[in-house]
């Protein structure tokens, strides 16, 4: 036969007389682990809330980040003379469309297919260092005659801030192999297609003759200032 056993309040005396009555055999519950981290997430969230809320209560400078530069200094390591007068320029675009293929293999597995847009400039210069005493001729009539190498195309300049992959497409096995390489999406050899084109384009303009006519128009302006009204400019090197 079972006995049930009757759980009777104790009653505990404090200092005013005033009595407490405590169930339960007076033991205290302890909160388990799971309710502590449960109010420390709510807590948290609260105080991020108030600290992101437009500066609300000033707590948004405790979330504010800092950025120190410990850069060296630039360091000069030469100075070099310019002889030549940069006569014109000429801006170019270029779309690049490149597609590698395994002959094997879908494109979806292996190859890649990319679409870079390239914006650059393209100058000539005459080379001025060769305008002396040997290369003016003083004529009769008064009038000079200097001659002058012909003018040089450079080499294509690509504007790095307006140049940019449009698209770009990996195989499963190119972006797998991508992994174990350092920069396996890297953009020099697409510089460098986009650059020779603009060299090529550049040839086929005008510009070498552009060139020649404003150097030609530039040493006129210098003699007539000089006094000199007539120099005959003419480029046959």
């Amino acid at each position: 036969m079972s006995m049930l056993t009757e759980e009777r309040p104790s009653a505990v005396a404090t200092k005013s007389n005033e009595v407490v009555v405590r169930v339960d055999g007076g033991r205290r519950r302890r909160p388990s682990l799971l309710s502590l981290l449960a109010l420390a997430g709510i807590g948290l969230l609260v105080f991020m809330g108030l600290g992101f809320a437009n500066g609300w209560l000033g707590l948004n400078n405790l979330f504010t980040t800092r950025t120190t530069d410990r850069s060296a200094p630039v360091i000069l390591h030469k100075l070099n003379n310019l002889s030549s007068y940069q006569a014109a320029s000429a801006t170019l675009s270029v779309v690049v469309d490149e597609e590698k293929d395994v002959s094997i293999l879908p494109p979806f597995l292996a190859g890649s297919h990319v679409i870079y847009t390239g914006y650059g400039s393209v100058g000539a210069s005459v080379n001025l260092a060769a305008l002396d005493a040997a290369h003016v001729t003083h004529r009769p009539d008064g009038s000079l005659l200097v001659t002058l190498p012909h003018a040089r195309i450079a080499h294509a300049q690509l504007d790095l801030k307006h140049s940019h992959v449009m698209n770009r497409d990996r195989g499963l096995w190119d972006r797998l192999v991508g992994v174990f390489e350092d920069n396996p999406t890297s953009e020099h050899a697409l510089e460098q297609a986009a650059m020779t084109k603009m060299d090529a384009a550049a040839k086929k303009t005008n510009l070498v003759a552009r060139a020649e006519r404003n150097t030609t128009v530039m040493i006129q302006r210098l003699g007539a200032a000089a006094g000199v009204q007539h120099i005959d400019v003419r480029f046959t090197r």
